[in-house]
């Protein structure tokens, strides 16, 4: 690793530094992973929902419990270039967290209306205490990216979204098989 030695001159130079390090503290988030406010409950559920309508029942979000879904999520861009910004990559998790189901939602819009639209999806299980890739689409660079992904997620606590919370919005359902 390269470092360099930086003089300082004057007061100015100081509160010019102390200034950008305090920026860094503040937005070490959006430096790092440029994501977006946290979705709510409600969005969570619509998409649940929309997955639901759309998918075969053997391709649809499991629930955690009778009553509960368990999900984390990613929105937005986590590697520049391979996701776009209204991506939402999507875990719900089947009891114990044991097996899950990946999910890449689109929240757009077409003609102006709200859209979301369903992109691909894949499984996972949990192996050696994490989740890995069981099944998935694409490649070895998907891969790599599920794995990257996997390991952001498995930083953050968990969303619970109950039944009641699993509706359809105003938002249209697509899904284009």
């Amino acid at each position: 690793m390269l470092v360099r030695k930086i003089r300082l001159h004057g007061p100015a130079s100081i509160g010019t530094v102390l200034c950008l390090l305090s920026l860094c503290i503040a937005f070490p988030a959006r430096a790092q992973n440029n994501q977006p406010a946290p979705l709510s409950n409600r969005k969570i559920g619509e998409v649940l929902s929309c997955l639901q309508t759309k998918l075969a029942p053997d391709d649809a979000p499991p629930k955690y419990s009778s009553g509960l879904y368990r999900v984390r999520y990613f929105y937005g861009t986590l590697t520049p270039g391979d996701e776009e910004a209204d991506e939402l990559q999507l875990v719900a998790y089947a009891p114990k967290e044991r097996t899950a189901v990946l999910y890449r939602v689109y929240l757009d819009k077409e003609n102006g209306k709200p859209e979301l639209f369903i992109g691909d999806w894949g499984t996972l299980k949990r192996e050696h205490g994490r989740m890995e890739t069981d099944e998935l689409p694409g490649g070895i660079a998907t891969y790599y990216e599920i794995k990257k992904l996997l390991r952001v997620l498995s930083r953050r606590p968990p969303v619970t979204i109950k039944n009641a919370e699993v509706k359809p919005g105003p938002a249209a359902c697509v899904y284009e098989p």
